[in-house]
């Protein structure tokens, strides 16, 4: 037996806790997980706790179900995307407030129950999500003293609902479940808060309370024995002869030694390779031709499988194969137990041996075969003579006698082959006195209890054919007619996994498979035959047979806690096994992205298109705009039934200007590169079973694509961020299917055999190898955020504040900042907004009107935090709001420009605050004047101020980038107008990196005025500066930011249908925990939160979502077209909690 840590590859160390994997359900293949514990245990207090990375958004699904349908409790995740805690039978339930609709991150889930003496009736079920309590919009009340369903000796199931009509599946990832029997833990004793980035994080439970009787721990680890047999498919993929490709054919589970290869789609002969005669000799099943050495065939056995060259017959491009591999024991050795010495490798254990022996001239000698029990099957062939393959079988009328593996014949003793056999040796007749200087092979079987039976049986005629009885569920059969003409028929459970199977090949033909045959059905305890055919089942007739077990055992549903309460899995396989991990987060498709309109299935990696003439697409969840990334996906269908584009997209784009991509099937014949607009051809068209990979270089800006490891060539794509893409499109009536691998899964979902190929940093499970230097899109592989600036880190630059007005006098908020600029709200009822900053003191500028800045007193920053007092933004009951940046303390002199500027900068944190005297109108009406900023980059968003009064009003201007017009226009902080085009006012030019340029204009730029700039970039992980397109839909336009927001600030920019309505939106995680269906604060407005028409009367709430790598925000009415009206381009300006590479999921 052969202990492998994994069929796929390792993922490289991290620092703590490190959770390497997780199981993937399907929720079309109603797959899960049961069991029933053998006794009841603690039925009033215990504690579930899973990492979750959700599927299917659309679906009921549930997580963990224990007891009867009467009495059964679950917790699961309902169609809309809340989390409920139902009791069946009762119509009474828990649910959640909030959303859980982020599929891009993972989720830490306790459910906490306690009815043994809680007084508290609310504490007695109780849920957490990523550390935090969430509460519940329906309460049942759980009785005190009481037993529940859960820990009932009934059945309990993970991804269905245990004895209920309606099942439920779940579709998604699971991770690290733990289930502790007679304790009410909390999240700390799974989790907890990073000391250095602050994000919610998993740890090992190693509570001394231990897990109580019935409590588990399933770490779905990928750990698997495979023990003498294994099957195995592949693709070819050598281009030519000659061109050198060669391909790895892992997944066997341990090196063999007999490998047995047929092509599947093809005529060709079977070709037989054992470890004695060497890798590159074969033999042919089919034919009774001599030995022959192809260097190009099997050129090597492998730890986990094997090595093909570029030989048509072993690996023509889109040729399918089988290989059947057996382990024949560890050495090969030097035999004497005979009368002539053999050479030998026997695996004991099994059964299983090869011999090989020079032939004799005379006489019936006897041949060590290095088992220690007599062999019950025997096929032999001489390797340098042309002759039949000779089989002899305890199913045969005597050892004498033996039939033709290469031909249909029933059996004959016509040549002496063998003449007897024991537990030592076999001896051999004049069939094999081919004299010295001739070899022969010999491949020994004898039956293993659970691994192996050689046998027979009698036919009955009828389709509800004979069962045969092996003892264990098989993996490979073949079977022989005796008594008459019948073919050599091979099964496997690799080819075809389900019952009934219908595909056979022949050991005695060179035929392509043959499908549809509908011949036998593989069950625990052996096969029965569902055929009525000659060569299987006539009735009478008599037949010999071979079966090796399905012994690949994997320990996904093995409990780690120590207590074997083991679960049984149902339409789980190896394939289910991820490297996606909460430790480890790996790219998927996005189906909350609404560019994204495909089926999404197998945790968001299987993409397919059903809608007859119609697209779908897939955006990727991660978007990347320097580095060096390779991914793949396998084409399940052929161009005739649709075509694939399979790249990069960026801004969300669909085509033209806005992909990448590798399009297999082109406008023609052959493939095309479609790569901004502009079509390139010549390329491999795309063909069913193909892999195509994608290297995309963000550091010299091109991107190259591969079929089947064969390179299409390299091209340059624009210096921009870029999200994995792909498109698909159905012919009429046709469904196209494509799976995508990031890194996490090479069997593409099943689909092929896992190559366990690792990125340049010893990362991650591809299909072909990387180039050099690529890597997986996990978050592993993100850069490291810069400097700690998120909530958490080393160097915050971001922080929220919520606090409730107490009338109190000189009243310090506390923060985890000390703030350079402070923006303070009072959210439940109407008042300014008020803004101070380190550079101006205690004055006060409200976004909301045009006022100069005054001096009320309070508030005011003081050191990690600010003070207010009374009526001064403390009034009695009142909640406040405040937003906080942190710039650079004391202001500076900044000599970059043509005027001097007092500064107060945080480089790192792409934040600077700017105080300036203005020296433009009326003097010098053309005076175009440069101000230093004292940053690093140019600021994307600039938002000036007058402070003191001066020529018309002192609107709040904002330059930026990102809308229409550019640093062209302008647009005003306390008004709901478009961004005008407005050249001759506010800048002379776009921002460089120490300075911004102003025109001659009052509002910026008026001499004997002073002014206030806050001047922002973007930063990897922390803040991001940008625009989108509206959609006006509920579900809206999804905005990658590359981090969890804490604050989003957003404005239309192009105007519309409801201009009124075109507010400064301001949202923040500190309000509304999960960022669903909270109301908003209005930079430009006075009102409280939620109120926005009529006046401040209207009450308001729309949906958004921060997620862990962006935000949507949804619409369905006038008030929301403010963020999300249909073709309107809005600019934003988000913070981060966490960056992306540290964000569990919102």
């Amino acid at each position: 037996m052969s202990v492998l840590n994994t069929g796929l590859a390792k993922t490289s160390a991290s620092t703590g806790y490190d959770i390497p994997n997780s199981l993937r359900f399907n929720d079309d293949d109603s797959a899960y997980l049961e069991w029933t514990p053998s006794s009841a245990g603690n039925r009033k207090t215990w504690t579930w706790s899973g990492w979750v990375k959700i599927g299917n958004t659309s679906i009921n699904r549930s997580l963990f179900s224990g007891g009867t349908a009467t009495g059964r409790m679950s917790l699961l995740l309902t169609s809309d995307n809340k989390l409920k805690t139902d009791v069946g039978g009762t119509g009474v339930f828990d649910e959640t407030a909030s959303l859980f609709r982020d599929a891009s991150a993972w989720y830490h889930i306790v459910w906490s129950f306690n009815t043994d003496n809680e007084t508290t009736s609310a504490n007695r079920s109780r849920l957490y999500v990523n550390g935090v309590e969430v509460l519940w919009t329906k309460t049942r009340t759980f009785a005190d003293n009481t037993d529940y369903a859960v820990n009932r000796a009934e059945l309990h199931t993970i991804s269905m609902l245990s004895n209920a009509t309606t099942l439920y599946p779940y579709d998604g990832y699971l991770a690290e479940v733990n289930f502790i029997d007679g304790y009410a833990k909390t999240p700390s004793d799974f989790g907890e808060t990073d000391a250095t980035y602050g994000h919610w994080k998993a740890k090992k439970y190693t509570d001394s309370d231990g897990y109580g009787t019935n409590g588990f721990y399933l770490p779905f680890k990928q750990d698997y024995t495979v023990e003498g047999f294994s099957a195995t498919t592949y693709t070819g993929e050598a281009s030519s002869e000659g061109s050198g490709d060669q391909q790895y054919i892992g997944g066997v589970g341990f090196q063999p030694d007999l490998v047995w290869l047929k092509r599947r789609n093809g005529t060709a002969d079977h070709l037989i390779h054992d470890s004695v005669r060497g890798s590159t000799k074969f033999l042919r099943s089919s034919t009774t031709d001599e030995e022959g050495t192809q260097t190009q065939g099997v050129k090597e056995f492998n730890t986990d499988g094997f090595t093909v060259g570029d030989s048509n017959s072993w690996n023509g491009d889109d040729r399918t194969f089988v290989a059947w591999a057996w382990d024949m024991g560890g050495t090969t050795d030097t035999n004497t137990d005979g009368d002539i010495d053999s050479t030998v490798r026997a695996n004991t254990d099994y059964g299983q041996s090869i011999v090989k022996w020079e032939s004799h001239s005379s006489g019936t000698p006897s041949i060590g075969h290095g088992l220690n029990q007599e062999p019950e099957l025997l096929i032999l062939k001489s390797i340098d003579n042309s002759s039949n393959w000779f089989v002899h079988s305890d199913g045969l009328t005597s050892d004498s006698h033996y039939l033709f593996l290469d031909t249909s014949t029933d059996e004959s003793n016509s040549v002496t082959s063998i003449t007897t056999k024991d537990a030592d040796t076999f001896t051999v007749g004049g069939g094999w006195a081919w004299g010295s200087g001739d070899y022969n092979v010999a491949y020994c079987f004898h039956s293993v209890s659970g691994y192996s039976k050689i046998g027979s049986y009698t036919g009955n005629g009828s389709a509800t054919g004979t069962s045969v009885t092996t003892g264990f569920k098989p993996a490979f059969v073949m079977i022989k007619r005796t008594d008459g003409t019948g073919l050599w028929l091979m099964a496997d459970s690799t080819r075809n996994p389900q019952n009934t199977i219908d595909d056979y090949l022949r050991a005695d033909d060179s035929a392509a498979e043959y499908p549809n045959y509908d011949w036998i059905d593989f069950n625990d305890t052996g096969f029965q035959l569902r055929n009525t055919g000659a060569s299987l089942n006539a009735s009478g007739g008599d037949y010999i047979y071979i079966a090796f077990a399905d012994t690949r055992e994997y320990a996904y549903w093995l409990d780690q806690s120590g207590n074997n309460n083991d679960w049984t899995s149902h339409a789980l396989t190896e394939s289910d096994l991820s490297l996606d991990s909460p430790t480890n987060n790996f790219c998927t498709w996005n189906p909350i992205n609404n560019s994204s309109t495909g089926m999404f299935k197998e945790g968001n990696l299987f993409m397919e298109e059903t809608a007859d003439y119609a697209s779908y697409f897939g955006q990727g969840t991660f978007e990347m705009s320097s580095g060096k990334w390779y991914f793949e996906a396998n084409l399940l269908t052929d161009n005739d039934e649709g075509s694939c584009r399979f790249g990069v997209s960026k801004n969300n784009g669909t085509g033209g200007s806005d992909i990448a991509i590798y399009n297999g099937a082109g406008s023609g014949s052959g493939g095309v590169y479609e790569i901004e607009g502009t079509n390139t051809g010549s390329k491999a068209s795309y063909t069913a079973g193909a892999v195509i990979g994608c290297a995309l270089d963000l550091d010299n800006n091109t991107i190259e694509f591969f079929k089947n490891d064969t390179s299409q060539g390299s091209t340059s794509i624009s210096s921009t961020s870029w999200t994995p893409h792909l498109r698909v499109y159905a012919n009429g009536g046709a469904n196209v299917k494509v799976v995508a691998n990031f890194g996490q899964d090479s069997s593409f979902a099943g689909n092929k055999t896992a190559q366990g190929n690792q990125d340049s940093g010893g990362i991650g499970d591809f299909y072909y190898e990387p180039p050099t230097g690529y890597l997986a899109l996990c978050t592993k592989n993100l850069p490291d955020p810069t400097a700690g600036l998120w909530s958490g880190g080393d160097n915050q630059a971001f922080n929220t504040v919520l606090y409730t007005g107490d009338g109190a006098t000189n009243r310090n908020i506390t923060s985890t900042i000390t703030p350079d600029l402070n923006w303070l709200k009072a959210y439940s009822t109407t008042d300014n907004h008020v803004i101070t900053d380190s550079l101006r003191g205690s004055n006060h500028l409200h976004t909301n009107t045009t006022d100069a800045e005054d001096d009320a007193g309070h508030p005011y920053i003081v050191t990690d935090g600010f003070q207010v007092s009374g009526g001064w933004y403390n009034n009695n009951g009142v909640g406040f709001v405040a937003w906080q940046w942190k710039a650079g303390g004391t202001a500076s002199s900044n000599t970059d420009g043509t005027i001097t500027s007092s500064v107060s900068a945080n480089p790192d944190a792409g934040f600077s605050i700017v105080k300036y005297a203005g020296e433009g109108y009326p003097s010098n009406s053309s005076a175009t004047t440069e101000v230093g900023h004292g940053l690093d980059y140019a600021p994307e968003i600039i938002i000036i101020k007058k402070m003191n009064g001066g020529t018309g009003n002192g609107a709040w201007v904002v330059g930026t980038e990102h809308a229409g017009a550019g640093w062209d226009g302008g647009m005003y902080l306390d008004s709901t107008g478009a961004y005008y085009n407005t050249t001759n006012y506010f800048w002379d030019s776009p921002p460089t990196n120490t300075v911004f340029d102003l025109k001659s204009d009052w509002y910026v730029n008026e001499s004997s005025s002073d002014y206030i700039a806050y001047c922002f970039h973007s930063v990897d992980g922390y803040s991001k500066v940008g625009s989108y397109t509206g959609n006006a839909s509920t579900d809206g336009t999804f905005v990658y930011t590359g981090f969890k927001p804490a604050y989003v600030m957003v404005k239309n920019a192009t105007g519309g249908d409801y201009g009124s309505y075109y507010s400064w939106k301001i949202l923040d995680s500190k309000r509304h925990y999960n960022g669903q269906n909270g109301p908003s604060l209005y930079a430009n407005r006075s009102y409280a939160e939620g109120l926005r028409g009529n006046g401040g009367t209207d009450s308001y709430v729309e949906r958004h979502d921060f997620l862990s790598n962006g935000f949507k925000l949804g619409a369905t009415s006038s008030y929301e077209v403010e963020s999300n009206d249909s073709g309107q381009t809005y600019i934003y300006i988000a913070f981060a909690e966490h960056p992306f590479k540290y964000s569990t999921a919102r």
